[in-house]
């Protein structure tokens, strides 16, 4: 079912899809698009993995991330490129998959081209799950109380057989925060 609405990137009132898209111009509408941060709702398999690695880099190495396991767009991150950045340009098919992109007929829909994992970091320390330190080319990540809340249920999802894909439906950031099961 589609509903009338002002589409934020072309500004016409037209037809919105039932993921937020645009039937005129294509635009998203369920993210903005001069948002800085994805919200938490919208956290797919590459937010919550990305999560999952903080968690264990954090335990294993104060916090210091290895840039070799981290997707990078060097255009957007030249600071923080690893070795693959060095012999191949970003591939948009590898930017960041959004929750639903693996059950979606469009997946387009649903895949940021140019969000990397540095983007990831981003968006958790927006959510409150993370704190990103540091310096820009040598960050440290610590978890919140909240992100070691979150990321507790996310390994107690992974180890009863869950994915990081379909996680997302199962937080609740309100309880995460003040400490509650989730």
């Amino acid at each position: 079912m589609k509903k009338k609405t002002r589409c934020i990137k072309c500004k016409i009132d037209t037809d919105l899809d039932p993921n937020g898209f645009c039937d005129r111009c294509g635009g998203r509408n369920d993210i903005d698009p001069d948002a800085k941060f994805v919200p938490t709702e919208k956290f797919g398999k590459d937010h919550w993995s990305t999560l999952a690695y903080v968690g264990c880099r954090v335990v294993d190495n104060n916090g210091t991330l290895d840039r070799e396991h981290m997707r990078c767009n060097a255009d957007r991150h030249p600071g923080l490129a690893n070795s693959a950045n060095r012999i191949c340009t970003w591939d948009p098919e590898h930017g960041t998959r959004l929750g639903g992109y693996f059950d979606a007929k469009d997946k387009t829909k649903l895949l940021l081209s140019d969000h990397d994992d540095w983007d990831c970091l981003d968006d958790l320390e927006a959510a409150g799950l993370i704190r990103i330190g540091g310096s820009g080319i040598n960050p440290l990540v610590s978890l919140t109380d909240a992100g070691r809340n979150v990321e507790a249920q996310l390994r107690k999802h992974k180890s009863n057989g869950g994915m990081f894909a379909n996680f997302g439906g199962a937080v609740d950031l309100a309880k995460a925060v003040v400490g509650q099961q989730i």
